[in-house]
């Protein structure tokens, strides 16, 4: 059925795998799950936080008409002002926003290894480094007695 054309509407009931490319040439409407397991390349994203913009200004003449539930950031650096969509303009807030959030989980769980490791051991002596010439480095206990 190479290079057939279907001129109309046309159903599919069950599954259906398209082993190459598929140009779609109009809209489509997904009444379900999307779910994409390589990268998503669009232009267009539609997404409700519009960036960070350095003037009210930028931000109006890149986005001159907000949608409902659009939001973005004015300022020349984070947090900024948070300007939210509002009857088809661009409202100020009156704050703040865009904190950067790093999740330290991985970190805090490994400092937590660490803790339960070292938590065994019962003295633990600090150390003076004496002379802090390279060659003659000499470490020491608290008393100034020699380790090294």
């Amino acid at each position: 059925m190479t290079g057939t054309q279907i001129k109309g509407d046309m159903a599919v009931t069950c599954c259906t795998t398209v082993g190459a490319n598929a140009i779609v040439r109009g809209s489509v409407s997904i009444g379900r799950n999307l779910r994409v397991d390589g990268w998503l390349d669009a232009h267009n994203i539609r997404t409700p936080c519009k960036g960070l913009f350095a003037s009210t200004q930028s931000l109006t003449e890149a986005y001159p008409d907000p949608s409902p539930g659009w939001w973005a950031l004015v300022g020349n650096s984070i947090p900024a002002e948070v300007f939210i969509s509002q009857d088809g303009e661009w409202q100020d807030t009156g704050r703040k926003g865009g904190d950067i959030t790093v999740a330290l989980d991985h970190y805090d769980q490994a400092i937590d290894q660490i803790n339960a490791a070292i938590s065994g051991i019962s003295t633990v002596h600090p150390v003076t480094v004496l002379d802090t010439d390279l060659a003659d480095l000499i470490i020491a206990d608290e008393n100034q007695n020699r380790i090294l």
